[in-house]
């Protein structure tokens, strides 16, 4: 693929239908016959779409040490889930564990700071393959919450008072921020899960208010 964002809507589409695929799988929906080809189409672009990664690491200015990360993590991750490669979940799980070693004290997430006027924007964005890695690693048995000291939580709540208060980005970046229009899909979808581990009456409220909570990168909501 000739640009970057090709690369950025294949993890995008991998992940969305490998996250959808996991609700699904076992329940009769499809043959046998499809969840092979299911799966194999899932290792194709989970190759790519990891081996895209391990080039730019090499690269400490590229964007495989922001958000971007993240979301292969979770693409890579989620496939590997559905197919039983314990190669591809560890890649998710390292990709989680660059995520929140990167999380500050006071939460902040230093590459994202530097988007300037989308700062608080891609802080969200960087959280919610955070939180949905979590989710997975949970699952299957590792205590992704408490790494670097509750990293998760400080992120969340810098996001939350974010949403309350933007001067906080405003004063660390110097520009006012580029606010949504309404909180919803994106914004706090990742907060459904998120809440269930760590009750929080602002996140509930909002939620409560979205016209939807569902986002197709991570295809939906995370499988109970």
């Amino acid at each position: 693929m000739a640009t970057g964002q090709a690369h950025y809507v294949q993890k995008w589409l991998l992940a969305g239908t490998a996250m959808a695929y996991l609700k699904v799988r076992g329940t009769g929906v499809g043959t046998p016959e499809q969840d092979k080809e299911i799966q194999k189409w899932f290792g194709l672009l989970a190759d790519q779409v990891r081996d895209y990664v391990d080039d730019k690491l090499k690269n400490p200015n590229s964007d495989a040490w922001n958000n971007h990360r993240y979301w292969a993590g979770l693409a890579v991750c989620a496939a590997g889930i559905a197919r039983n490669d314990s190669r591809e979940f560890h890649f998710g799980m390292d990709a989680f564990k660059a995520g929140v070693s990167d999380i500050g004290p006071s939460g902040v997430l230093p590459r994202e700071l530097a988007r300037a006027g989308m700062a608080l924007h891609y802080h969200l964005y960087a959280l919610a393959p955070l939180i949905m890695l979590a989710e997975l690693g949970e699952i299957n048995g590792i205590d992704t919450y408490s790494q670097n000291q509750h990293a998760l939580d400080r992120l969340v709540n810098l996001c939350e008072q974010g949403l309350q208060h933007p001067e906080i980005f405003e004063k660390a970046t110097g520009v006012q921020q580029n606010m949504p229009d309404k909180i919803s899909g994106a914004v706090i979808g990742w907060a459904v899960p998120y809440v269930k581990h760590h009750p929080d009456a602002q996140l509930s409220a909002w939620i409560a208010q979205a016209e939807y909570t569902s986002f197709w990168q991570w295809g939906g909501l995370p499988p109970d």
